[in-house]
């Protein structure tokens, strides 16, 4: 449904959000 695809879109954001506020330093 076009809310779950809502939801599912408002995570990435967040998610790509919290990357970008805490870069993960890769070995």
């Amino acid at each position: 449904t076009a809310a779950r695809e809502y939801l599912s879109i408002s995570i990435r954001v967040s998610f790509l959000k919290l990357y970008k506020t805490f870069p993960l330093r890769g070995p």
